[in-house]
């Protein structure tokens, strides 16, 4: 059924996109920034996917770049911009938009279509794209589904109008170097909007009732009531979030530099018990390692960091040395386990950050 979120459960949502963020998507402080900018009396209405007319079509809009870029200059127009720019595409098509959704998870990313929502009075789908966030276009379940990139829409803060129709709008490799391309000629960071989908395009492809979780988990985070990490696996099981915690300590060094519109880097966490894990990460966490590198979880698994003193989840903008932090390895939606491309598309990715055993996959042990 149709709920109306406030203020204070969309900050909940906030928290929880996050949580599913793995290290990406963008950080609470930018997703909180966005919030603010619509003040205190603000109410977002989210749809299920079965109350979504079958003639209706939905538009996601994000953010594309650097995240420390995007947290450094801040965002908010250019959803607007992109948002509109692929509804006149869709009009010229004889679509009608009904709906904004979410294209992946994240602080910032899922709060850029909240933010689109609000601004033109439209309701959200209670789904995402992915279920977590992803570094590329191509790394995604909507394209390992054949859901076409087409149109592809960018923009600026100053409403420069970018639109791509692919020659093959299902090869995510050529658009994901198109879409960089122009990010990068924006100083890192656009609004980015495709994959405009119907109800079935969704049914087949999406996760579905992400954003409620979402909210659920972060209502869980914002109200812990005991500072004992081991009571948080538990709470996130409750809510059928399947978990293991690797091990909670303190961040003790971070390696981290930005090339190409990515943030490229490891974290490196010293546990309670002296134990050493590193986190290797490109925009979003990617592989668990232990002290002797040898790999403990591989995406599309989540792989999440929160802060202790806090229970704030941390896209990899926020992490600091010093921090006491949880390392949490999280289920993926199994959408990414029920067919090979869901594993196989990441390959590129983890060959790139030396990672040489790319047809293992490490599903979650739990």
């Amino acid at each position: 059924m149709s709920r109306t979120y406030t203020r204070d459960q969309i900050i909940n949502i906030i928290y929880g996109a996050t949580f599913f963020g793995a290290g990406g998507g963008g950080s609470i402080d930018n997703g909180m920034d966005m919030l603010n900018e619509l003040g205190e009396d603000v109410e977002l209405r989210v749809d299920t996917i079965d109350e979504m007319k079958d003639d209706a079509y939905s538009i996601m809009t994000a953010g594309l770049g650097s995240p420390l870029a995007m947290k450094e200059k801040g965002f908010g127009a250019e959803a607007i911009y992109v948002a509109k720019g692929m509804m006149d595409v869709a009009k010229s098509e004889g679509k009608r938009v009904d709906y904004i959704y979410s294209g992946e998870q994240g602080g910032f990313n899922t709060m850029v279509p909240i933010y689109t929502a609000i601004k033109l009075g439209m309701p959200m789908l209670d789904l995402d794209g992915n279920g977590r966030a992803v570094p590329e276009l191509n790394t995604g379940l909507l394209p390992i589904r054949n859901i076409p990139i087409d149109p592809l829409v960018l923009s600026n803060a100053n409403g420069d109008i970018v639109i791509g129709h692919p020659k093959d709008p299902l090869d995510s490799v050529a658009c994901e170097t198109i879409a960089r391309s122009i990010c990068m000629a924006y100083d890192m960071s656009v609004g980015f909007s495709t994959w405009l989908m119907g109800k079935e395009d969704h049914k087949n492809a999406s996760a579905l009732g992400q954003i409620s979780l979402a909210e659920s988990v972060g209502a869980l985070l914002r109200h812990m009531p005991t500072k004992d990490p081991m009571y948080l696996p538990g709470e996130l099981d409750r809510l059928g979030v399947k978990n293991k915690v690797y091990t909670y300590g303190t961040i003790t060094k971070i390696d981290v530099e930005v090339e190409n519109g990515f943030d490229y880097g490891r974290t490196t966490i010293t546990g309670h018990d002296g134990k050493v894990f590193n986190v290797d990460f490109k925009n979003e966490n990617l592989i668990i390692r232990d002290d002797a590198d040898k790999a403990l979880l591989v995406v599309p698994e989540i792989i999440t960091l929160v802060d202790l003193d806090t229970y704030k989840p941390l896209s990899n903008a926020d992490t600091k040395v010093g921090q006491k932090v949880a390392l949490i390895g999280v289920k993926a939606p199994s959408r990414w386990w029920d067919i090979p491309a869901g594993y196989d598309c990441w390959a590129h990715i983890l060959k790139m950050i030396g990672y040489s055993k790319v047809d293992e996959a490490i599903p979650l042990d739990v």
